[in-house]
């Protein structure tokens, strides 16, 4: 099987057309971890990997961007975590990209939340899915996750890194830390992430498509789906020297054990 390793199928963009989307999942061999970035789109998520339980599987949690961190309930995360078809916890984590006047206290409400997301990980055992996405030209907000993860080491399973955009550098610190790391469509048609691609273990390298964000090329700008991750697949494979089947190969394994699939 081919994985997507974070997609969210179960937003407002398929409700014209999910059944036909995960038909094409189906034909094309792929399967999914379907992120949820609050309360309600967690347990859509849940249902969806109910209904498909041969090709989707749920993440639980409340992005650190999207509004909901004042809504945020660890107890009712709790009861999604122990739910059997949630393989990890979030999309949770840092966003320094738009924090607005009162910067510092966004940072902090961020970071707590965060280690609340952690807590209930360590209490389910599951793996910790992060999203970090720094204020433009720098790492602040991957410095700052780095911190938190040395710190919360101990309570960690195993940590994801959706979406990665960070330095080399930074790259070397999260290897260090264990974490496992995911790239989407932005690698087909941009070139800015090839260091990092190249200094990151095949072992620790997933896929995604972040659906129904960023397609890949040949389909980039319009709306992305799950099935289009073999195209992302293609390109890591390139990038990393080895050919599709061996990439797709080594990543289904990583998956499957990064999430207990």
């Amino acid at each position: 099987m081919t994985f997507d390793a974070h997609s969210h199928l179960q937003l407002p963009e398929y409700d014209t057309d999910r059944p036909e989307v995960i038909a094409r999942m189906r034909s094309r061999g792929v399967g999914t971890v379907t992120v949820g970035v609050d309360h309600a789109s967690s347990e859509a998520a849940l249902a969806l990997a109910e209904k498909h339980p041969d090709i989707i599987w749920a993440s639980v949690g409340t992005h650190p961007a999207d509004g909901g961190l004042d809504a945020f309930d660890e107890a009712a995360l709790e009861r999604q975590a122990a739910h059997p078809r949630a393989v990890a916890i979030g999309e949770c984590g840092l966003d320094y990209y738009r924090l607005g006047e009162d910067a510092e206290a966004v940072k902090k409400k961020q970071a707590d939340v965060f280690r609340a997301h952690i807590r209930v990980a360590e209490k389910a055992g599951k793996t910790v899915m992060v999203h970090c996405r720094p204020k433009k030209g720098t790492d602040d907000a991957y410095e700052d996750l780095v911190t938190i993860l040395e710190a919360e080491r101990p309570r960690l399973k195993c940590v994801v890194v959706h979406f990665f955009v960070g330095s080399k550098e930074i790259a070397e610190k999260l290897i260090t830390l264990g974490c496992h790391f995911t790239f989407g469509g932005v690698v087909t048609f941009a070139r800015d992430y090839d260091v990092s691609i190249a200094a990151i273990p095949i072992e620790r390298i997933m896929a995604e498509t972040d659906a129904p964000f960023v397609a890949p090329v040949p389909y980039r700008g319009t709306r992305n789906e799950p099935g289009y991750v073999v195209e992302v697949v293609r390109k890591l494979a390139e990038l990393k020297g080895v050919s599709f089947e061996a990439f797709q190969a080594r990543t289904e394994e990583t998956v499957r054990a990064v999430f207990g699939i």
